[in-house]
């Protein structure tokens, strides 16, 4: 038995015990992935000059009234992907949303469906136990790459880019050689991808260990906790935590730190931490996801803590965390752009979809092959 027969045994089981999970890890990641443009299409966002700014602010009040109990969670503002702002209210009884308009209406949203699909994506509709068995099948995805590409490179016949390869009659005749030729290549070229996608999605199920392994052990569980939550504002009182933020003087402020990004996002002050989290992106890139993130105290809109996604070492550390800590909180930011192509803009959430979609085809077409050879 050669090394190549044992790889292709072990790829091929592997993929079977992984087939019907990964697939629905597969669609329903696809419908996330490209929920804003069915959600809201690709329509451009409607500048917020400062009278719109107080419209919105009138309405979020407005809003908030008519929830009595519930605090503003998060104001996400407009964006190449989500054309109107959108405002989620935390309640005792769980979260409501209202895409907002420039003109000062809300509109609920209906995102009962993705709401679904996310759980579906995550957990597989079976609790925390669904949760481990979706990171367990990310782990066994990123083993079934590995596998391929080592059958790739013990092959003494290596399957080349060519265009003799992918001809129509050679890979859409039926026959095994030319779907296993397009497995092959198929496999090689999207496999970098899924292996960024599954470092980035097991984050989430094993995001203690991982992030505790990543800081070599020096992290202990409090320690990370405070990593995860930001740096703390001390001094705050329940009502400034409930309070409705303050847009334009959020923007301002944000727009004076730091000149030629725009704000996208706001998250309200909350335990452990009690910080005011702003998310920035710059006004001329491509990056559907914030590049930097600033933590402001809610008191006096003074400067915590800012954190680039793409950690540069520097040797003055802010806010007294280490070297290790910064990166590993740029890492968590950096974490869903990656896990999403966000961090790329438009291109990278295309790119994305195309590879989820062929490794949707590579388990088909495997399968194909698989039957066709133990027909013959």
């Amino acid at each position: 038995m050669t090394a190549y027969y044992w790889f292709r045994r072990l790829h091929l089981w592997v993929s079977l015990v992984l087939a019907l999970p990964l697939l629905i890890i597969l669609l329903s990641g696809l419908l996330l992935l490209l929920e804003p443009v069915l959600q809201t299409g690709l329509r451009a966002p409607e500048p917020l000059p400062p009278a719109a700014t107080q419209r919105l602010q009138q309405r979020m009040e407005a809003l908030q009234a008519e929830h009595y109990g519930c605090a503003v969670s998060y104001l996400g503002l407009s964006s190449p992907l989500i054309a109107q702002p959108r405002l989620y209210l935390r309640c005792a009884d769980g979260f409501r949303s209202y895409e907002l308009a420039a003109d000062g209406s809300a509109s609920p949203l209906s995102d009962g469906f993705f709401n679904w699909v996310l759980s579906l994506h995550r957990t597989l509709l079976l609790g925390e136990g669904g949760r481990q068995l979706v990171a367990i099948s990310s782990v066994l995805l990123a083993l079934s790459c590995l596998l391929g590409l080592l059958l790739w490179l013990v092959r003494g016949d290596r399957i080349q880019l060519s265009r003799e390869h992918f001809l129509p009659q050679r890979l859409l005749s039926g026959k095994a050689d030319g779907l296993r030729r397009w497995h092959a290549l198929s496999g090689l070229y999207i496999t970098p991808l899924l292996i960024v996608m599954v470092i980035t999605g097991i984050c989430w199920p094993w995001r203690a260990p991982l992030y505790s392994l990543l800081s070599a052990g020096q992290l202990d569980q409090p320690a990370l906790k405070t990593v995860m939550a930001g740096p703390v504002a001390t001094g705050i009182t329940a009502d400034a935590v409930a309070a409705v933020p303050d847009l334009l003087a959020l923007k301002s402020r944000a727009e004076a730190l730091l000149p030629g990004y725009q704000l996208t996002g706001i998250v309200t002050p909350r335990p452990p931490a009690f910080n005011y989290q702003l998310r920035m992106v710059a006004r001329d890139g491509l990056s559907l996801v914030p590049q930097h993130y600033l933590f402001l105290h809610p008191a006096d809109l003074s400067l915590l803590q800012q954190v680039d996604i793409w950690p540069v070492p520097s040797s003055e550390p802010q806010v007294s965390q280490s070297a290790g800590e910064q990166a590993l909180t740029s890492l968590r930011f950096l974490q869903y752009g990656l896990h999403t192509g966000f961090v790329f803009g438009l291109p990278g959430v295309l790119l994305w979809a195309l590879a989820l979609l062929l490794t949707g085809g590579l388990l088909l077409v495997g399968g194909i092959v698989l039957w066709q050879r133990r027909r013959s």
